[in-house]
């Protein structure tokens, strides 16, 4: 049974792909539910847990989220939600590896349940005005100022299929034992 559920895992993460279009269909809430838990199940540095996750389903606010950054969020315009991941930089120092993290347990439960997904990072870009696309959101969603905004997942039922990654083929020189 170890082996099957660590066999499962990984061909999960096999198929999670980046998706960009998404279909109308709605996501039922217990799935939604289920990846913010994946997400406020992620461990982080010395159990600070300064992540705090926002959930965005209205229309309105996803087309601003949009067109929060100059390229690269465009596909929140037509999904169904996003979760914003933000963090109390006032409470640790490795805020943004613990929000990575937070991203990755998401981003693995919604594949889990097919559910596309994509990682729009926030923090470090900027809109159209080269504004920093984290001021814009805080501001937009009443964000205090001294959390910060890593990144949004956009979340849809993804309207293409894409093949597994075939990470065999492309990642079998990446690992390193003992030397370079």
């Amino acid at each position: 049974k170890r082996r099957q559920n660590k066999l499962n895992l990984i061909e999960i993460m096999k198929k999670r792909r980046s998706t960009r279009e998404y279909t109308n269909e709605d996501i039922p809430p217990e799935i939604i539910n289920d990846i913010l838990k994946a997400g406020q199940l992620a461990p982080s540095s010395k159990n600070i847990r300064p992540i705090e996750l926002l959930l965005i389903e209205d229309k309105n606010t996803l087309e601003f989220l949009s067109k929060s950054r100059t390229h690269g969020s465009t596909q929140l315009k037509d999904a169904k939600c996003a979760i914003i991941t933000i963090a109390d930089t006032t409470t640790a120092d490795a805020w943004i590896e613990d929000a990575s993290i937070t991203m990755t347990h998401m981003m693995l439960m919604a594949q889990y349940h097919n559910i596309g997904n994509c990682w729009i990072q926030i923090r470090m870009r900027k809109d159209d005005n080269n504004k920093l696309s984290s001021d814009i959101i805080k501001e937009k969603l009443g964000i205090p100022k001294h959390y910060e905004v890593e990144a949004i997942l956009s979340l849809g039922i993804s309207k293409t299929t894409l093949p597994p990654q075939e990470w065999e083929k492309t990642e079998k020189n990446k690992v390193h034992k003992e030397k370079y």
